[in-house]
Formats: C-alpha cells, sequence, structure tokens
C-alpha cells in the first residue's frame, strides 16, 4: 500500500470545525482552561439565560455552515458526522429549555465553578493573581446560574428536589469555614512565590468572596420549587416546554450508594399527562 508524505490539506470543514472550536471556548473559560487553552483563566462561564443563548446561537451558526460543505475525504466524513450529531443534540437539549435547568450532584455548573480552580497553575505569584480574579466572578457567575434555574423553574422544568438538597449541600461545603474555596487562600500561603504577601491577601478576599457566594443557596434552594399538583376541580395547566420521546437518565454515585433518577414526559410512560382520573390510569401511576 502506498503511503503519501504530503501533508492533508485544510479543508473547509476543517475550518467550520476549527471555527467552532476557537468561538465555543471563548464563550467557556472554563472549558478553555479544560483543554489547555490559555487568555481565559481568569473568566468563568455566563451560566445565565444570555450566554445560554449565545451558546446556542453559535451552534446553530455552525449548524448552517455545514450544511453548505462537503466531505473532501475519510477524516471529513468523521468530523462532519460527529458535529453535526453534537450541535443537533445540543440544539435539541436547548429547545426543550433543559439546559437552563442544569443542577445535579455530579456534572452542573455549580461542580463546574469549583472544579476549574483545580486545573489552574499555582507556581507564581502571578498564577495566584489570576486565581484570585476568577475567584472575584464566583458571584457573577452564581448569579447567572440562578436565573437560568428560575426560568427552567417559570417554565416548569427543575431539577429532583433530592438533587437540589445535596447541591445545596455541596454548597455549603464550598463555602464553610473549612470549605474549598477557603482552603486556596491557605494554600495561596503556602505555594505563592517569593513574597506573596500583597498576593496571599488578594487571594483571601477574594477566596471570601466567593465562600460567601456560595454560601447564599445553602438555607434556599437555586431553583423554583415544582409546583403542586393541581385537583381534578381546577383547570388544566399548560405543560413547560418538553419534548416527547426524549428522557432524561442521571446516575450519582456516592462511595457504595447509587441513585438513578430518569426524567421524562408523562405520556411516555403511562400514555398520558393529566391527573390519574380512571381505575386504569390510577394503577399505571
Amino acid at each position: 500500500m502506498s503511503t503519501s508524505s504530503e501533508p492533508r490539506a485544510t479543508t473547509r470543514l476543517d475550518e467550520i470545525a476549527d471555527g467552532y472550536l476557537d468561538a465555543s471556548v471563548a464563550l467557556s473559560p472554563i472549558e478553555a482552561t479544560a483543554l489547555g487553552i490559555p487568555g481565559q483563566d481568569h473568566l468563568l462561564d455566563d451560566f445565565s439565560p444570555d450566554g445560554y443563548a449565545a451558546a446556542s446561537d453559535l451552534r446553530r451558526s455552525t449548524l448552517s455552515a455545514l450544511r453548505t460543505a462537503s466531505a473532501q475525504d475519510d477524516v471529513d466524513a468523521v468530523t462532519l458526522a460527529a458535529l453535526q450529531e453534537r450541535l443537533e443534540l445540543a440544539e435539541e437539549i436547548h429547545d426543550a429549555g433543559y439546559d437552563l435547568a442544569d443542577l445535579n450532584v455530579i456534572a452542573s455548573p455549580l461542580q463546574m465553578m469549583r472544579d476549574t480552580f483545580d486545573l489552574m497553575p499555582t507556581d507564581s505569584d502571578e498564577d495566584w493573581e489570576t486565581i484570585a480574579h476568577r475567584l472575584r466572578a464566583v458571584p457573577e457567575a452564581l448569579d447567572g446560574w440562578f436565573a437560568s434555574l428560575d426560568h427552567a423553574a417559570s417554565q416548569g422544568i427543575v431539577a429532583a428536589q433530592r438533587q437540589i438538597e445535596r447541591c445545596s449541600e455541596q454548597c455549603a461545603e464550598h463555602g464553610g469555614r473549612d470549605g474549598y474555596f477557603l482552603s486556596l487562600a491557605e494554600r495561596a500561603a503556602v505555594e505563592g512565590g517569593g513574597d506573596a504577601s500583597a498576593v496571599q491577601d488578594e487571594v483571601r478576599e477574594a477566596a471570601a468572596l466567593a465562600a460567601r457566594a456560595e454560601q447564599r443557596p445553602a438555607d434556599q434552594a437555586p431553583t423554583g420549587q415544582p409546583q403542586q399538583q393541581q385537583s381534578a376541580d381546577e383547570p388544566q395547566r399548560q405543560l413547560g416546554a418538553h419534548a416527547h420521546g426524549q428522557g432524561k437518565l442521571g446516575i450519582a454515585i456516592e462511595k457504595r450508594t447509587v441513585e438513578i433518577e430518569l426524567e421524562a414526559p408523562g405520556s411516555d410512560i403511562v400514555g398520558f399527562e393529566h391527573t390519574a382520573k380512571t381505575a386504569e390510569q390510577k394503577k399505571a401511576v
């Protein structure tokens, strides 16, 4: 089999994919940090409804560009299929409103805002100044996330109550006296390079700000509570945005305990979405 030493030429699909990556990490400093792309380590994502809308606009424009391009080789074919599938699925989730309701104990904005600090360098004063800057961004990022959760709740889309309670406990742990954010200030005192007294003070102040922000939802769930069930005499409530034939499976693992949660439209499970009335319907639920 003959092989060519010529480098593969950049195709239109390569340019679209690269452009999407560049624009995507520009919208998500947390993702940029995870990928090792410098320049935004002092920022956090916009988890507000506007932030999710911006991500949706990027996906839609990229999908439009993909429809005008054709695969030139096998690499292009894989790029086209994978990117199109991922973006279309993300748009389905956004159209249903589920992304704004993102709250769970493993991988939601709450954990992203905490975990990103573990990926940041801590070798120099400059590194710790960057950490302090990002810590100061925590309150605004949390406010944006709460706004999205509230918007989703207004549409009838809320996380399971036990997820809300567990995430509230995580907030209390992160922002507590012995919690994660205040521990960063202690690390700055140990790991900061050179005469780091000024940097330590900055990190300590920023960490305290982030800790106070995390404490806010400890006593109050950061999303609206599920609406109470209506009686049979009340008018039928209009359902919130949801997609038939589409469910959401959540799995949480904590030590030796595994929790599995399935969210799906009622009609997909029992064949109806109103209050059970007949004996057969009551038996189904």
